[in-house]
């Protein structure tokens, strides 16, 4: 729902979700994850970074949350870093260059044209160029995505 505009509601749907006791470790990280970029639409930063924190000390549970969550922050040198990991982990590597190849968008929210252009960013980047030539390639996808086209 933060995608979408609406991250004040996403923070409500969680609130049962904070402790993390009701979700797998995996799950857990995508609540962080939704409450990070939460906290940072609302420009709540201390929570943004509270929760972050979260995200940052359990990365090993779930790499696409450590990639949103970075996203989110504006901190594109960490979600180059998860990116890259990812596609040198031959088990990760087909999703994500899934993930970052492009896809026609729907209309998007301020949020959402926001967080395309640093995915563009990204796909960009002579690191994640180079990482993506080492294993595979990007494609042009001639149907509609999320609104982050695949997305993280």
């Amino acid at each position: 729902m933060v995608s979408v505009g609406r991250p004040a509601e996403s923070l409500a749907l969680l609130k049962p979700l904070e402790t993390g006791t009701q979700a797998s470790p995996y799950g857990a990280m995508w609540v962080a994850a939704t409450r990070t970029c939460a906290f940072y639409a609302l420009g709540q930063t201390q929570e943004a970074i509270q929760a972050k924190a979260y995200v940052s000390a359990h990365a090993a549970d779930n790499a696409s949350a450590v990639i949103n969550t970075a996203l989110c922050a504006n901190d594109l040198d960490a979600a180059a870093a998860a990116i890259i990991a990812q596609l040198e982990n031959p088990e990760t590597r087909s999703d994500t260059l899934f993930r970052l190849s492009r896809y026609k968008q729907a209309k998007l929210t301020p949020n959402g044209i926001e967080l395309s252009r640093r995915i563009e960013a990204l796909r960009v980047r002579v690191d994640i160029q180079a990482a993506v030539a080492r294993v595979g390639r990007l494609e042009t996808v001639p149907l509609f995505g999320g609104p982050l086209g695949a997305g993280f």
